[in-house]
């Protein structure tokens, strides 16, 4: 069937025909160990680390670290390490561990490198030795306790980062969904076009003014399904963060050019629609929540709306 050339116009406007290239946030290879605990790099005279299958929510896969056995001495360790290569002004980093058997500590250690294969001078983010986090006594994967730190500053000329992850007796823990991204911080280069590819046919339009404004705009639709309505959103943004919330409104009461007249313009129903919220997880993922006391708009369950980027401004890029 031949498409209408109208609805393809909407669907670039829309962002209903958007499929985009994204990348994950997180730098760690097998982070999730889903299948198996390859990637990772193990060494200490504890019982050698394997894979254990289950995970925080029913999820397949942790591995297993073992230094409650008879044979292991007190004073063991057992390391766990993967090198990754990142270049990027600040850092957030974060594990899940819990009770296999035994509880105990796991101390969470960064170093970063100059080079892009963890060689050479080391300069320390997180110190493991002050670092430690002991799950809840709740065998085998009930509960999950998370470490995370944000906004780690890497030193400038930063090419990779080595996570290192500490057991000691008597821990029997398992760990689980270790992650390294780089920080978002709020500004133009997230600027662009973003939809949720699971509802192709509505999505945003933002942009980071040099204001310090985010303006926002939501192709969507009438909640009774009669038509389009724009929601236009605008308020202040602080760049050292990746979560912003502005005020958002309907605007109504002027007519198509040449009857337009400016002093018509009013917010539909003489008041703001509500708010909207963006939190972006790295350059190309964010969620989008809102709150409205319009009738039709109001949000039925607090789970935010997943988004991908659809298109980039020119000239602008992810930092690296």
């Amino acid at each position: 069937m031949r498409q209408n050339p109208l609805y393809a116009a909407i669907c670039v406007v829309a962002l209903a025909c958007m499929t985009p290239h994204v990348s994950a946030a997180n730098r760690i290879r097998n982070a999730g160990f889903d299948t198996d605990i390859s990637g990772w790099d193990a060494s200490g005279n504890c019982v050698p680390p394997t894979w254990d299958g289950f995970g925080p929510g029913n999820a397949d896969g942790a591995i297993a670290v073992n230094c409650a056995a008879s044979t292991v001495p007190s004073s063991a360790v057992e390391k766990i390490r993967q090198c990754v290569a990142i270049s990027a002004a600040n850092v957030d980093f974060s594990a899940q561990v819990t009770d296999n058997g035994v509880t105990g500590p796991a101390a969470f250690g960064l170093s970063a490198f100059a080079s892009g294969d963890c060689t050479g001078s080391a300069s320390t983010l997180l110190d493991p030795s002050g670092t430690s986090t002991v799950p809840a006594p709740e065998c085998c994967g009930i509960t999950w306790t998370t470490f995370s730190r944000s906004r780690l500053p890497l030193p400038e000329g930063t090419g990779s980062v080595l996570v290192e992850i500490d057991v000691v007796p008597p821990a029997d823990i398992a760990l689980d969904n270790v992650e390294l991204a780089a920080s978002v911080d709020l500004g133009g280069y997230l600027s662009g076009n973003w939809f949720n590819p699971d509802q192709s046919g509505h999505g945003f339009q933002l942009e980071f003014t040099t204001s310090g404004d985010l303006v926002a705009i939501w192709f969507v639709y009438k909640p009774d399904g009669s038509g389009q309505t724009w929601i236009y959103a605008q308020g202040a943004y602080d760049s050292t963060k990746n979560v912003v919330t502005i005020p958002a409104e309907i605007l109504d009461g002027a007519k198509f050019p040449p009857n337009f007249d400016p002093h018509d313009v009013g917010p539909q129903g003489g008041a703001l629609w509500g708010t909207l919220t963006f939190a972006f997880s790295d350059c190309d993922h964010a969620t989008v929540s809102w709150h409205s006391d319009v009738v039709g708009y109001d949000r039925q369950n607090d789970v935010p709306l997943a988004l991908s980027r659809a298109t980039r401004i020119a000239g602008t890029s992810c930092p690296p």
